[in-house]
């Protein structure tokens, strides 16, 4: 839903990985969510054969994104779960948003120094004008009776 919701509201949207570009490709787009696969296009960037040089913290995957799409590292954002995320894209000034689900995480990112970290996609869907609730189907519960709406 974000994906959506962010190519929707006209922003560009980009993987920048550890991973090899190529299976990422392959096997995380076209093969497990090929639904995502057409708003990412050519805009995935990661590890290409064994230099591990260039891994994150190194921001290289970031520059390459930075360098396909012409903007300037302020004008990203970049969500991210690790604290190599949070590293690549401080030294090279792209704002960064935390997101994770387990609360040692949050801290890692926290005390790494990530500003602000999330755990659910929510804030940033409902500011992106998605209903939330669009697809979800109502009932009201009356007694011990339950009717659909």
């Amino acid at each position: 839903n974000l994906v959506k919701a962010l190519v929707s509201n006209r922003k560009q949207v980009a993987i920048t990985t550890n991973n090899s570009v190529t299976a990422v490709k392959d096997i995380f787009l076209e093969r497990e969510h090929p639904t995502l696969g057409r708003y990412f296009k050519e805009n995935v960037f990661g590890r290409r054969g064994p230099n591990t040089e260039l891994l994150k913290p190194h921001p290289n995957c970031l520059q390459e994104a930075i360098f396909f799409t012409g903007f300037e590292p302020r004008d990203y954002l970049m969500i991210g779960d690790s604290v190599n995320d949070f590293l690549a894209a401080q030294s090279i000034g792209v704002p960064f948003l935390g997101y994770t689900r387990t609360f040692k995480q949050a801290v890692a990112l926290t005390k790494a120094g990530a500003a602000d970290v999330i755990r659910s996609y929510e804030p940033m869907l409902v500011a992106l004008g998605v209903d939330l609730y669009a697809d979800e189907e109502l009932f009201v519960v009356e007694g011990t009776s339950v009717h659909k709406m």
